[in-house]
């Protein structure tokens, strides 16, 4: 099941909303839709939502301005049977998450749930990353089959991907804070586990087009999994990439290899450099007086940092200290508009105001990858599937 997560449409004062539902259903192939909260009351229609299921946020606002429950014409109200809200802490409630967890199972005939809020990202924003999965385990531990934790409220799309549980912000339909900007959502597809963040922009742009694939910490992989470049290479090439960033942790056995032929692939030479000469289409990226930091890669409009570290290093920072190393790092090379990480296990995004940050998570053992194309700041996260074991058998 594909689900398509937007919020904070406000006004929608661009009139973009509609156009956003209409991307994600016929285009992406949603078949439910959720919003996270900050919507006026008038939008509250199940014609304009395609008439599929949808779960709303409902905001301490929402309950002051409309009187929810009360004989008044302004009242919120469900405006289909397939509409579900979910509700802030009340105080007669003992804790918020069982008011804002929904059980697929009675929706979608899936088999998990997902929580749908407004703010609880802020939690995120206001420590490290560490207090905040904290919190994430929390809930899970209190909701079991808790897969999916979805908020708003920022304007920036965030994702923090670990082992257990998904955590997303698809941004805002109206006033995006984030560099990529635009009308913008977020697509999960629920079987293949890819997440697609997006968004229709506002204005056109006269840069190239590129479609780049990031991956990081491959280590040995190739003496455990035989397939894994040929694999990569067969997803890269559906993506329509073109050229392959590589954050570092790469077994300098596995430079050059000749499955990526058909690709210009970057890589962060922190492990070593192969004893043979690189074939034309490797290159490898250049460091700083840092240790292994690498100065900026360039390719094409495009500029590119590699900070393999800042991966392992965001998980005690909050979002207050990474702002502040993007704005260090927007000093030194202006230019610049994402950083690339890796180190952990962790997949992350964060579009930032000064620019995005993007850890694809390791590739060893989890295999995972992302996908970015530009100038559109369409991005695309995902795991190898893993092979079918009973159809091999």
């Amino acid at each position: 099941m594909k689900i398509l997560n937007i919020s904070d449409s406000h006004e929608d004062e661009n009139k973009m909303l509609k156009k956003v539902i209409d991307r994600g259903v016929d285009g992406e192939g949603a078949q439910l839709i959720t919003h996270h909260g900050d919507i006026f009351i008038e939008h509250i229609n199940a014609e304009l939502f395609r008439n599929l299921p949808t779960i709303c946020a409902l905001t301490d606002d929402d309950y002051e301005r409309h009187a929810i429950g009360q004989a008044d014409a302004q009242r919120i109200q469900a405006p289909g049977a397939n509409w579900t809200f979910t509700h802030p802490r009340r105080p007669a409630d003992k804790t918020e998450f069982s008011s804002r967890i929904i059980d697929l199972a009675e929706i979608a005939k899936v088999k998990f749930r997902i929580y749908v809020g407004h703010k609880r990202l802020d939690d995120y924003f206001r420590g490290p990353e560490s207090e905040f999965i904290k919190i994430l385990e929390l809930i899970r531990r209190n909701k079991d089959s808790l897969r999916y934790f979805l908020a708003g409220h920022s304007h920036r799309q965030l994702l923090i991907k670990t082992l257990l549980i998904t955590c997303l912000n698809p941004g805002a339909i109206q006033s995006s804070a984030g560099i990529f900007g635009g009308a913008e959502y977020s697509v999960v597809d629920t079987d293949s586990g890819i997440i697609v963040f997006d968004r229709i922009p506002l204005r056109p742009s006269a840069k190239h087009k590129l479609t780049v694939g990031i991956i990081s910490d491959t280590l040995d992989i190739a003496k455990h999994d035989k397939s894994y470049w040929k694999n990569i290479r067969n997803v890269f090439n559906k993506h329509k990439v073109t050229d392959i960033i590589h954050c570092g942790n790469l077994d300098p056995d596995d430079i050059g290899r000749r499955e990526l032929d058909g690709f210009q692939v970057y890589y962060n030479p922190n492990r070593g450099i192969s004893s043979q000469v690189d074939p034309k289409n490797w290159h490898v990226l250049r460091e700083t007086n840092f240790g292994s930091d690498t100065i900026p890669l360039v390719i094409g409009d495009y500029s590119f940092l590699i900070r393999l570290k800042l991966g392992a290093q965001m998980w005690d920072q909050s979002e207050f200290d990474m702002h502040r190393v993007t704005l260090q790092v927007k000093t030194e090379f202006p230019e610049t508009r994402m950083v690339l990480c890796g180190s952990t296990r962790q997949t992350f995004y964060d579009e930032g105001e000064q620019m995005a940050i993007i850890n694809p998570g390791c590739t060893f053992p989890d295999q995972s990858y992302a996908i970015v194309e530009l100038p559109r700041g369409r991005l695309a996260f995902g795991q190898i599937p893993l092979p079918n074991l009973a159809k091999a058998a």
